[in-house]
């Protein structure tokens, strides 16, 4: 049941205020209502906390006429909303409404805050279509897919490193919080993550750093003697690499030579001038690797 307050005890948290700034329209349009004598909703705040969850205009308006009470509504927020969304959701449907880019800023900053916080969820309280939000959303969707690949082939490259070493596959399973029969599945991919490691500096540095300290030097032993013995396929690796890079810089840049003569073709973000460079640098880079 909605009652008055003195308006001192409303507690504003900025960092869970949905809108980049106060509409000044609004709380004159508030202001002038007040004045006439009119009755506003209740403003509503927080059950426990008194912070200001909806009303934010009103507030704005009760202090320029010099109100000492406002009426309020308590709210106790629901476990596993955010309490910015939860705000945010009170600011969709009535009252100023939210706009489309405050909703997707809000969004954007409850995922990145918790990207496990579900898309229905974070749709139904900005009172839009869940795709709408995905789309928001998409770039910390593809970096969290990338990241969970990263953290698979460093995974497997560590297993590449204790089975070796005497480490059971229950053992292996148990560092990582997986089960046996995904570090079967990880050992089967075991030759290629050893190729990587004997190529790539910055994997190689990415699987120790997730090994156990005891480890660490019986592993960097190990990649020494798999480089040892395998000096030659190493090179072939390396030379591999250098031409399939190559390849794609001819590949690019035939791609972008086609766009270019072809009259009204457009390749985004490139001037005239910067295409012509770009495909004469990457013809002679890729012709120049292939020769050597």
């Amino acid at each position: 049941m909605a009652r008055n307050i003195d308006v001192a005890k409303v507690v504003r948290d900025n960092s869970i205020f949905p809108r980049g700034s106060v509409d000044q329209e609004a709380v004159m349009r508030y202001r002038d209502a007040y004045e006439l004598g009119e009755t506003l909703p209740p403003v509503i705040l927080e059950k426990g906390t008194n912070r200001l969850l909806d009303g934010w205009h009103r507030m704005a308006a009760l202090e320029e006429i010099g109100a000492a009470k406002v009426l309020v509504d308590y709210h106790l927020i629901p476990e596993g909303i955010p309490a910015l969304l939860y705000a945010a959701g009170l600011s969709s449907r009535h009252g100023v409404i939210l706009s489309n880019r405050e909703k997707s800023e809000i969004a954007l900053q409850v995922y990145s805050a918790d990207d496990t916080t579900p898309l229905d969820l974070i749709a139904g309280q900005l009172a839009v279509h869940p795709n709408t939000v995905r789309n928001w959303v998409s770039d910390i969707i593809q970096d969290r897919q990338k990241a969970d690949e990263r953290r698979v082939e460093v995974r497997r490259g560590v297993v590449a490193l204790l089975l070796p070493a005497g480490w059971t596959q229950q053992a292996v399973a148990d560092l990582f919080g997986v089960t046996q029969p995904q570090i079967i599945s990880d050992y089967k991919a075991v030759d290629a993550y050893k190729d990587r490691l004997l190529v790539d500096g910055l994997y190689a540095a990415d699987v120790l750093g997730a090994l156990p300290e005891s480890e660490l030097t019986n592993a960097q032993e190990l990649i020494a003697l798999w480089a040892s013995e395998e000096q030659e396929a190493i090179e072939e690796l390396r030379q591999a690499a250098e031409i399939k890079s190559a390849w794609r810089d001819l590949e690019a840049a035939a791609k972008y030579a086609k766009a270019w003569m072809a009259k009204g073709a457009q390749v985004p973000n490139d001037t005239k001038s910067e295409r012509i460079t770009y495909i004469r640098n990457a013809l002679t880079g890729a012709i120049q690797a292939l020769e050597d």
